[in-house]
């Protein structure tokens, strides 16, 4: 049996957008892997504000953002300044957050929570769901209309921002799909030093 993990990302969405769009997918429980759970532009999304309303709602809350971050400042999990998602994909918490979300999806009907309106310039997408799918789980997007993208789906429109759609008779699928990750991590990758100062 294959079980569903959905994806949302909250933007600057009010928040009974934001509750239909997880009730209409039977949302019981909602795992913000935000590092820092807190919004300056839209503070009805800060942790404890977002945690009653989902409450109210008769949905419950798990903060995540510790294993399943997409920031930090560990020197050794950085590449050119920048966090890097394939040395973060192997790092000990994110393991662990991978298995906590596996275990979570047993039970529940999860979604995972960041800030970014558009999976595609999220690590929700490009590093969580990437590794968290497999063959018995699998990963919808909720964007923000209320439509679901599939993370296939998802992956086909990453190869297609990275002029790699094509057929390639000498390079095989996996190795497209491998560097259309690699680049579009390279574009919104949280960079320490550059993003702290402004």
């Amino acid at each position: 049996m294959v079980a569903t993990v959905w994806t949302v990302g909250h933007s600057d969405l009010e928040t009974g957008q934001f509750l239909r769009l997880l009730v209409r997918q039977g949302v019981t429980a909602v795992a913000d892997l935000r590092s820092e759970p807190y919004s300056r532009h839209a503070p009805q999304f800060c942790k404890r504000d977002l945690k009653d309303a989902l409450r109210d709602a008769g949905i419950g809350y798990v903060f995540l953002g510790r294993e399943l971050g997409g920031r930090t400042d560990e020197a050794g999990l950085l590449t050119d300044g920048r966090v890097d998602f394939e040395k973060l994909a192997g790092a000990p918490d994110f393991l662990v957050g991978l298995d906590r979300l596996r275990h979570g999806a047993a039970t529940h009907r999860v979604a995972l929570l960041c800030a970014e309106k558009d999976p595609l310039h999220c690590h929700r997408a490009l590093l969580v769901s990437r590794h968290l799918r497999g063959p018995t789980l699998e990963v919808q997007h909720i964007h923000a209309d209320g439509t679901l993208e599939s993370h296939v789906a998802l992956e086909r429109r990453l190869l297609e921002a990275h002029g790699l759609g094509e057929e390639d008779l000498f390079t095989p699928f996996e190795t497209r799909l491998h560097r259309a990750y690699v680049r579009q991590a390279e574009r919104v990758a949280f960079r320490p030093e550059r993003d702290t100062a402004s």
